[in-house]
């Protein structure tokens, strides 16, 4: 995926992205949409995905006619197909088009080219679950040297790259009531909601 958003941001070469600026677009890879992005060193995808990306338009006119429905009766019962969604031939991958902003302000995205790209890959997730991978940061990060472990989730990584999936998960481990989690060493965690800018303080208890 990083890779993907490397070749984009160096240029994809001379193609026309115009069709989807001002769109965040949602990339999956497999038949299911559950599959890793190919590994680094497999540039095999890339140049039909962008070609696919480069020839997508989405229905800017359809998006104001409902937009205006909306403002006049509210949402319909049935939603029309104005965002666009375009699969590889194979089944290898594909993506979905969502418009968020208008074409102008399109530059702003950080890819650099009008519109946003990132990862989609569904997954089941518990609060069980949610719980145990906090845990398991505590775990790793419980150290006499660290008195305070601040989580930041959906904050940008080392490529710029953000998970706004971190900071939904993190909102619904922050709405826990009584929630504590075992630590020897640590005096202090506080989970930081990027987005929201909030910070929420999680009870710790002695092992």
């Amino acid at each position: 995926m990083e890779n993907l958003r490397n070749r984009l941001i160096q240029g994809a070469g001379d193609r026309d992205f115009s069709g989807i600026a001002g769109c965040i677009v949602s990339v999956w890879f497999g038949e299911s949409l559950s599959e890793h992005p190919p590994r680094r060193s497999d540039d095999s995808i890339v140049e039909p995905l962008l070609d696919l990306l480069a020839e997508t338009r989405v229905d800017r006119e359809g998006i104001a006619r409902l937009i205006q429905e909306v403002a006049e009766r509210g949402f319909p019962q049935v939603m029309p197909p104005v965002v666009a969604t375009r699969s590889m031939s194979d089944g290898s991958a594909g993506f979905v088009a969502n418009v968020v902003a208008n074409a102008q302000a399109g530059q702003a995205f950080a890819t650099g080219l009008g519109f946003e790209l990132q990862l989609s890959r569904p997954a089941e997730l518990t609060a069980e679950s949610a719980i145990s991978e906090l845990r398991r940061i505590v775990s790793d990060h419980d150290k006499p040297e660290i008195e305070h472990l601040l989580v930041t989730a959906g904050g940008p990584d080392r490529a710029g790259v953000r998970y706004p999936g971190e900071e939904v998960v993190a909102a619904f481990i922050a709405e826990q009531e009584d929630l504590s989690i075992p630590a020897d060493h640590l005096r202090r965690l506080t989970l930081h909601l990027w987005s929201a800018r909030r910070v929420v303080d999680i009870a710790l208890s002695r092992t």
